[in-house]
């Protein structure tokens, strides 16, 4: 990938020259799609129109009236003609084409925006955006491969690319980059090379330009940190595009090919299974280590376009299995040494790292398949030890023994026929072309490796930690369900009064009008215009409880992982306050039945009346009062200490929370024993984000 060379004025002739776009059959389809379409919506032509109103807002292009009906046109004409529903960032792609200097007809807009889509996110806008999903662990492979500690620190806050690469991925940073220049220039640079990969390598490179940015905002801040990341300047493209180019020359084409045939063929959801798979290291197709060692062996080009990688492959079966048949030029790593001598296996894997280091080779790590237990310890030693560039052999040792027979009996090229890439093969002891009897003890050897294995601290650590990770995702999400559907329940309540009270002020301007007509002819046209404001009236309160309900329930069927790092926090003291976190348990005066959560980032011992004021999930105006564990009985007070201690009950704090405007004998009813109920209210604005977001881009 390279910058494209491209003059401001050409620019928009220079895309229509690379997509091959003609002005002429451009305006005839143009035409043909109006009439076609003439009349006909989308059944969320509303989100459409919605999305429009808030497209760059700040150009002087989109102030126009006139340019944003052409853009709903545009964006809803294209989702009949190729029968897709319209999804929130189509317009983002849309929208820059109508920035472009000089600017271009209706008929090429939109002629270039249909192979935009079509070239590179042909697959994205698709119902489920099951493409977009397969391609974020990919991309997690893809930081892990070229830069393993900031990955494992990325995992080890959850924040999964999900979280930040979405807006990237399905926009081509056209809604990150607001800056049209900066992201023409990218543009410029994607359009020249065609590869529909590229934006994923430039990511990788963006996010690797600020590592030491996100390093340093470890902690709670991180998810904002990675996702509102400071955009380039157009100098700064330039940078970015060539060191995409370089990570994109560095990684395995197999792997390249794995995520061109997500982007652009029809795919499955992955199971819990292809995920699990994914998550470990990247994998490398046995062809191409074997392509790599014809092209070392021979010291030629082989008339590749790109040089081949130099592999170093680290074969970590048994010893008596590595002297039947190993691939070529296999460094052995026995596992019979882990469990004899650890000190020895450590070193040998440390050389095989330092070897690779010096020589800027890219290791493969081989079992005997792809599920081999000790594969997953050898990863992840290598792993911990900073390994760059580390991937896994697809298949194990069955798929490099049947590629490397396969090119021996010539049905690959003749090129790279002629050379014996399986060393010392016994086929009498060769477990795959002779696979062992019931009757003997290899099944017992196998079933004690993977005992010992799955004994090992580590292996053990990895587990529980990756179960320990499954279930605070489950159980984050229940906790964010429950405090949307209580901020639904009171936010219609309120929506509702305030429609009330507007309904009654309403007619009662209207009574006040009616009695001063005198004569009939302003009787009836009044009567008219009042039965005109009720239907529009009733319409818009149909519309916004309807807008309300959709939103809210985009919102429950959302990937929890997108939330915040503060709910996870939240849900993480569900069950008591942790070393680290407090738990505050609170109930509504008006529904004391109904206990709700939040958590503060502190221990309990450290948290303050004020702490526990400004964490408060909810906005408004609020009284608190905490309850105490007494010899006697629970006693509830209130403190107006804002800086002192708060009383805590079996580690949790407990208090009762009463809004402004409700009346205090809620209180006082509630708990006789109390001397006095505090008066005094705070104002404060809400610490967590629990409300469905608008906008999935922003």
């Amino acid at each position: 990938m390279t910058t494209g060379q491209v003059v401001q004025d050409d620019r928009g002739t220079a895309w229509q020259t690379v997509f091959n776009v003609n002005a002429r059959f451009a305006e005839m389809e143009w035409t043909s799609a109006q009439e076609r379409f003439a009349g006909q919506i989308l059944a969320n032509q509303d989100v459409i129109r919605a999305d429009v109103d808030r497209t760059h807002v700040h150009h002087a292009v989109f102030q126009d009236d006139a340019s944003k009906q052409d853009l709903e046109l545009m964006l809803t004409l294209y989702c009949l003609h190729h029968n897709v529903s319209y999804k929130q960032g189509m317009h983002e792609v849309l929208a820059p084409l109508f920035l472009l200097s000089p600017a271009l007809p209706l008929p090429v807009i939109y002629q270039l925006y249909s192979h935009i889509i079509q070239r590179f996110l042909p697959r994205m806008f698709a119902d489920e955006l099951v493409s977009l999903q397969k391609s974020f662990p990919l991309f997690r492979q893809l930081l892990q491969y070229h830069e393993p500690s900031l990955s494992a620190l990325l995992d080890r806050n959850f924040i999964i690319p999900d979280l930040y690469a979405f807006p990237w991925f399905l926009t081509l940073f056209g809604s990150t980059f607001q800056d049209v220049d900066v992201l023409f220039k990218l543009w410029d640079a994607l359009f020249e090379t065609g590869d529909i990969v590229s934006v994923h390598f430039f990511s990788l490179a963006f996010v690797l330009h600020h590592r030491d940015l996100i390093i340093a905002a470890d902690g709670p801040t991180l998810p904002e940190t990675i996702s509102k990341l400071p955009p380039p300047t157009p100098a700064m493209i330039d940078q970015l595009v060539a060191q995409a180019t370089v990570y994109r020359s560095r990684t395995p084409q197999s792997w390249v090919k794995q995520l061109e045939s997500v982007l652009v063929n029809e795919c499955e959801p992955s199971t819990e299974a292809e995920l699990a798979a994914l998550s470990l290291c990247m994998e490398v197709d046995p062809a191409e280590y074997i392509v790599a060692c014809e092209w070392a062996a021979n010291d030629r080009d082989l008339l590749l376009i790109d040089k081949p990688i130099r592999f170093i492959l680290v074969d970590c079966r048994p010893i008596e299995q590595f002297m039947t048949g190993h691939p070529l030029r296999a460094v052995h790593l026995d596992p019979n040494l882990y469990e004899q001598d650890i000190e020895a296996w450590h070193r040998g894997a440390s050389d095989i790292l330092s070897i690779a280091r010096s020589i800027e080779a890219h290791i493969v790590v081989l079992s005997e398949s792809a599920d081999d237990p000790y594969l997953s310890l050898t990863v992840l030693h290598l792993l911990e030890s900073n390994a760059v560039c580390l991937s896994k052999a697809t298949a194990g040792y069955v798929g490099f023994h049947e590629w490397a027979f396969r090119i021996s009996d010539r049905s690959v090229s003749s090129v790279i026929a002629n050379v014996d890439f399986m060393a010392g093969h016994d086929a009498g002891g060769c477990l795959v072309c002779s696979p062992p009897q019931e009757s003997s003890n290899f099944k017992h050897k196998a079933t004690q490796l993977l005992a010992s294995i799955r004994a090992n601290p580590k292996v053990a650590a990895f587990s529980r930690n990756a179960e320990r990770r499954r279930q605070e995702y489950a159980d984050m999400w229940q906790t964010i369900r429950k405090n949307q559907l209580h901020n639904l329940q009171m936010f219609s309540e309120e929506f509702s009064k305030k429609l009330s009270t507007n309904m009654q002020a309403l007619w009662k301007g209207v009574n006040k009008n009616v009695t001063t007509m005198k004569n009939s002819k302003q009787m009836q046209a009044f009567s008219a215009k009042t039965a005109e404001v009720s239907a529009k009236t009733a319409e818009m309160t149909r519309r916004a409880t309807s807008w309300l309900s959709n939103k809210f329930k985009a919102a429950l069927t959302t990937n929890p992982r997108r939330h915040t790092a503060a709910s996870s926090a939240a849900n993480a003291a569900q069950d008591g306050s942790s070393e680290h976190h407090t738990c505050v348990v609170y109930a509504m005066a008006a529904q004391r039945d109904v206990l709700l959560q939040y958590s503060i980032p502190k221990p309990i011992r450290d948290v303050t009346v004020s702490d526990v004021v400004k964490a408060f999930p909810n906005e408004g105006v609020f009284s608190f009062k905490f309850k105490i564990d007494s010899d006697a009985n629970d006693e509830w007070v209130a403190l107006s200490d804002e800086e002192g201690a708060v009383p805590q009950v079996n580690g949790v704090v407990k208090c009762l929370v009463v809004p402004e405007g409700e009346s205090q004998s809620l209180l006082s009813d509630a708990y006789e024993d109390e001397d006095e109920v505090d008066r005094t209210s705070r104002s404060y604005p809400a610490q967590q984000v629990v409300s469905p977001p608008l906008n999935l881009l922003d």
